[in-house]
């Protein structure tokens, strides 16, 4: 049986149903002084008893939550979704290295890249390597020790590039041979000579070469 009551319908259980009720007139109570006296009242106050918890439990007749039992938490406001993220900040790159080939009393500079390769090249100076010609396109000399790190290789010659060349542990520096093709495994780049490339192929076949960190 459903009760509507203020726009809200209440569904009474069976056992609810099943409970007889006498009416008004035939309800009564014992007062203090042992006589009985009708308690219509007193009903009527029972029934909004009733109907009360019947509206606090939030059932109506189809089973669902009354509007009552529908609730969110918080405060209900949507998130932006436009909202500005906060914003990184890049670090700044380093400056790029730079070094001076020194060739006697003359030099030429040079800007090295940014590698592994480089970075363990760095490591060792100064160093002085003893240089000699290579087919009258480069200077080649040995290193002290093997430069580390994976870097991608070169297979064309360039003019004023410094490289290394893996197999003899020799650093290079090129003055002429534009474009030529570099054997296999070709050359680990290292940096590029700035100033003096002059200086560099016209010291001969045999020199020694200081290579250090330009101040």
């Amino acid at each position: 049986m459903a009760i509507q009551t203020d726009g809200y319908t209440f569904a009474l259980s069976d056992e609810v149903m099943r409970t007889p009720v006498r009416p008004i007139w035939m309800t009564t109570a014992t007062s203090v002084s042992g006589h009985q006296r009708a308690t219509g009242p007193g009903l009527v106050v029972a029934a909004a008893t009733v109907l009360a918890l019947l509206a606090t439990s939030g059932c109506v007749a189809d089973g669902s939550p009354s509007p009552a039992g529908r609730g969110t938490t918080g405060t209900g406001d949507a998130t932006d979704p436009t909202a500005a993220a906060p914003s990184s900040t890049a670090a700044p790159q380093e400056d790029a290295v730079r070094i001076r080939l020194s060739i006697g009393d003359q030099e030429a500079t040079a800007t090295l890249e940014d590698n592994p390769a480089t970075r363990d090249l760095a490591s060792l100076l100064p160093v002085t390597v003893p240089m000699g010609d290579l087919f009258g396109r480069e200077k080649p000399g040995p290193l002290p020790r093997a430069l580390t790190g994976e870097v991608e290789p070169a297979f064309t010659y360039r003019i004023g590039q410094i490289a290394y060349w893996p197999p003899s542990h020799d650093i290079v520096v090129v003055y002429e041979g534009d474009g030529l093709q570099v054997p296999s495994p070709g050359l680990v780049p290292l940096g590029t000579v700035d100033t003096g490339l002059d200086v560099v192929a016209a010291a001969g076949n045999d020199f020694d070469m200081t290579i250090a960190v330009l101040d």
